[in-house]
């Protein structure tokens, strides 16, 4: 068994001009299903370190020895060996769905760091001073930065990418040998099962079903904005400030009015209009003549069920790369300080709502079931 530290280098999109190959093209606007699966993806190279060992940066663009060919050789079929990335979930992710291979474990030095060190940031950067405070040598490059809205690189970019890739690969790995010691066994156990619940889905989407869920959900808000009267339309529904404008000019009445201080501006303070803030519940109570406004008001403003459908049917649709329609069901390992796991890569499976349609449409593959265990107030606990 090895532990092969990889680390695959991707164009990116930041402030990229409409038009541009790589407008809006970034995981900062993408899911990692959208940016792996877009006609626009493609690996610049991977940085590959093999039990402390660098093999070095294997390029796509001017190299001799191309990515799949090497990863290839280091993932054969019924290998034994642990893939570890910061942030495995995207590499992992680029490994199985973009070349077809995989490793026998995974680990991920990021989802470590907020394991130990749940209070700190847990990018590459701050894990290497949180490891290795005195050390200067051990530290994140920022030559990526140049990179921004880059398609195609030259020889000479290539070259900077490479050292800047390879530096990554190294860092990681000595960030790994600091972590490994104090992550239990059965923690990296658990680890490696959250990041192959994605990087290898199991869940097979119902598409039918999501889908009428979703022209359900939209005829349902479309009524219920409608009963709100001309006065209300959508864009006033949504829009906080303007929604208090219009029940002041319409109705004569004040939304109220809480604190919401921020570090930056300890007095600021918001119109009242969340479902659960009692300030709104009170007001809502004072005038339920006119609770159909405050139903269009939370409708339109609550967005969840209708966002949640389109990325699951984004997400699990057929194509070359997911012949079976497979999801994938992305975790995010120890997010809170409790060490639960929380939602990532804009969906969270583990707050779907029980008996919804969205939850009866995550099917087992053939010859597997679904078994369903619901842990009531599980963190409390």
């Amino acid at each position: 068994m090895s532990i092969i530290t990889i680390d695959f280098e991707t164009p990116y999109g930041k402030g990229a001009r409409e038009g541009h190959i790589l407008h809006k093209y970034s995981l900062t606007s993408l899911t990692y299903e959208q940016y792996i699966r877009d006609p626009r993806f493609k690996v610049f190279g991977v940085g590959i370190n093999v039990d402390g060992e660098s093999l070095g940066y294997f390029s796509n663009e001017h190299g001799l020895h191309k990515p799949k060919d090497v990863l290839n050789d280091l993932f054969p079929p019924d290998n034994d060996h642990t893939m570890v990335a910061h942030n495995a979930l995207f590499d992992g992710a680029i490994l199985s769905w973009h070349y077809g291979l995989q490793a026998s474990t995974y680990w991920c030095t990021q989802a470590m760091s907020r394991a130990l060190w749940n209070q700190r940031s847990a990018s590459l950067a701050a894990l290497c001073r949180s490891c290795f405070p005195d050390d200067e040598s051990i530290r994140k490059g920022d030559e990526l930065e140049n990179f921004a809205n880059i398609y195609d690189l030259t020889p000479e970019q290539d070259v900077v990418m490479a050292k800047y890739c390879n530096n990554d690969v190294y860092i990681t790995f000595q960030c790994l040998k600091k972590l490994w010691k104090w992550m239990p066994e059965a923690e990296l156990e658990l680890l490696d099962m959250t990041l192959k619940m994605f990087i290898h889905p199991s869940f097979v989407l119902h598409h039918e079903q999501v889908e009428e869920f979703l022209r359900e959900y939209n005829e349902e808000t479309d009524r219920i904005v409608e009963a709100a009267g001309p006065s209300f339309p959508r864009t006033v529904l949504a829009s906080p400030a303007k929604f208090a404008r219009r029940v002041t000019m319409a109705l004569d009445l004040e939304i109220p009015v809480i604190a919401a201080p921020t570090p930056t501006d300890p007095d600021n303070t918001k119109f009242a209009l969340g479902k659960n803030e009692m300030a709104f519940v009170n007001f809502q109570a004072e005038h339920s003549h006119l609770q159909h406004i405050w139903d269009a008001r939370l409708r339109v403003a609550s967005t969840i069920d209708r966002t949640r459908a389109e990325r699951m049917l984004c997400h699990g649709g057929v194509s070359d790369q997911n012949p079976e329609g497979r999801i994938a069901a992305p975790l995010a390992f120890a997010t809170a300080h409790t060490l639960r796991w929380g939602g990532t890569n804009k969906i969270n499976f583990q707050n779907l709502r029980r008996g919804s349609p969205l939850r009866k449409a995550l099917l087992a593959p053939n010859g597997y079931q679904v078994i369903v265990a619901d842990l009531s107030n599980i963190e409390g606990r």
